[in-house]
């Protein structure tokens, strides 16, 4: 339960991160005179915004709820997923001839 609340509170380093790098953006946007550019820098920043964002939604929710942020059966998913093909094999049954 306390390992699950310091990973919600290792959420904020990437968000802190997006924020510090946005902020860098529009520092460097403010000297650029072409339209272009300027409007991809926007574009840049406002998801960048987004993504520290929903990071610090998430790493709240864990840090108070300490619930999972993934549903099990996802999680099951992805076990699946990195499990390598001798095991897989092991756990299914022979067929019969």
């Amino acid at each position: 339960m306390v390992i699950g609340r310091i990973f919600g509170l290792l959420m904020f380093v990437p968000a802190t991160m997006f924020l510090a790098v946005s902020f860098f953006i529009l520092v460097v946007i403010r000297r650029i005179d072409e339209k272009g550019l300027k409007n991809f820098g926007y574009v840049v920043v406002t998801l960048l915004w987004i993504g520290s964002c929903i990071l610090f939604t998430l790493g709240a929710y864990k840090v108070i709820t300490g619930k999972r942020l993934l549903h099990p059966v996802w999680e099951y998913r992805m076990h699946q997923m990195m499990m390598p093909a001798a095991c897989q094999q092991q756990e299914k049954p022979m067929m019969k001839h």
